[in-house]
């Protein structure tokens, strides 16, 4: 029963990633970046990278702290299903 749980978790990860995909495209064109000014093009970027117990936050200080939340939510949820506190 857990291993359909897993299943479903990673396919409606893939379903929400290929639809914000498409809604951001549709949604908002003027945002999509101008390939022919190159000049104008700011990036921005942040995330974590965990080893073991340690996060390594690097990137823009907004999404580094927003990655760092995300990163903390999914250790706690994988926590609680490995000692089967969920299910």
């Amino acid at each position: 029963m857990i291993w359909f749980l897993g299943i479903f978790l990673v396919l409606l990860g893939l379903f929400v990633m290929i639809s914000a995909f498409f809604q951001r495209r549709e949604t908002f064109p003027e945002r999509m970046p101008n390939f022919q000014d190159k000049g104008n093009l700011e990036k921005k970027y942040g995330g974590v990278v965990l080893i073991g117990p340690i996060p390594i936050v690097f990137g823009e200080t907004r999404l580094a702290v927003v990655a760092l939340v995300l990163s903390i939510i999914l250790m706690l949820l994988s926590v609680a299903l490995i000692f089967g506190w969920l299910i």
